[in-house]
């Protein structure tokens, strides 16, 4: 919507060429009054497609192709009560793969072949008479897809995976090491609302001088993984870290079940953690009142907990059951952390 009003009032003066890096016609429209008004007004009519393009149609899938990330916002659940929830978002780069590339083509032939993607998301709808005046132009632009975010065990790297609307998903890269420890903290004391992979570059059309025609050529993607997320609880003297119990679907040595044991405990039940060394690695075990192993805390965040348990931070730890999450993600703890 933004863009629209901008557009309606300051469009002659090529701001919507601007918004899509379309810098060389951006100048002509400042200096011709957008085209002696024509562009202007042809401006208006595209800008408004694109938010009516938001507005309806992408909210209705799981993935998104869109000109920004207004619309992960617009899918953002709301509250129950329908009050206000104030929402964050921060964004991480991603270190490609080689391939890469490739992999992204992939996804978006995919969504092309289920003719998810229309031929007027490509190119943004304009024919190659008109690219040859717009100069470069993506095949598709902050093209927006969701994407997963998983630690990987031997190496403790984060590997970042896209998956299309078709549902087929691909591991592209990792988040980069400096970035790993903000990610952790968003993961486990705030609430993420959704994840999305933004990409930029691909294939892209343009007019080549040399040969007289509109050709189309390749550059490498770029890929940022964007949070939209909320504060996560808390009191007035503590974080609150929740995490799923790993090791929950084993057994323990006595050949007890872990998940017998759940069943009988309710949410709010105490338990306690104790810290050790597990294969020269820091690590926490999640103990039951009557001392019996339930699990432990997952290994992106056990050097963390670990750490909190020597200082003495760690005020009371509780079990809690979502029945609404996948099978391994159900028997959760939340660890309740001295400021």
């Amino acid at each position: 919507m933004n863009n629209l009003i901008i557009t309606i009032f300051l469009g002659y003066l090529g701001t919507y060429r601007f918004s899509k890096k379309q810098y060389t016609l951006g100048l002509i429209y400042l200096f011709t009054v957008g085209l002696f008004g024509i562009g202007w007004l042809y401006d208006i009519y595209l800008s408004y497609m694109d938010y009516k393009k938001i507005d309806n149609k992408l909210p209705k899938s799981n993935a998104s192709y869109n000109n920004g990330t207004d619309n992960i916002f617009q899918q953002s659940p709301k509250a129950d009560d329908e009050e206000k929830v104030e929402m964050f978002g921060v964004t991480f780069d991603v270190e490609l793969k080689d391939y890469a590339s490739e992999r992204i083509e992939e996804l978006i032939k995919e969504d092309i072949s289920n003719k998810i993607i229309t031929k007027e998301d490509l190119y943004e709808g304009y024919s190659n008479e008109y690219i040859k005046i717009l100069g470069k132009t993506y095949q598709t632009n902050n093209l927006i897809m969701d994407c997963e975010v998983k630690q990987f065990k031997d190496s403790k790297s984060f590997g970042v995976y896209l998956k299309n609307i078709s549902g087929t998903k691909y591991f592209i890269g990792y988040l980069p090491k400096e970035e790993e420890s903000e990610y952790i903290k968003i993961a486990y004391f705030e609430k993420i609302l959704n994840k999305r992979g933004i990409l930029n570059g691909g294939k892209y059309k343009e007019y080549d001088k040399t040969k007289f025609k509109v050709v189309t050529k390749k550059e490498a993607y770029k890929v940022d993984v964007y949070l939209t997320f909320t504060s996560g609880e808390k009191t007035d003297e503590c974080d609150v870290l929740e995490t799923y119990i790993a090791g929950i679907m084993h057994d323990n040595e006595d050949g007890e079940s872990r998940r017998e044991i759940t069943k009988k405990l309710k949410n709010g039940d105490l338990l306690f953690l104790e810290e050790c060394l597990y294969k020269n690695e820091k690590a926490v075990k999640i103990i039951t009142q009557d001392k019996k192993l339930l699990g432990w805390i997952p290994a992106m965040i056990s050097s963390n907990v670990y750490e909190y348990i020597i200082q003495g931070k760690i005020q009371k730890v509780e079990f809690t059951y979502e029945d609404n999450n996948k099978e391994i993600e159900k028997y959760r703890v939340k660890i309740f952390i001295t400021r």
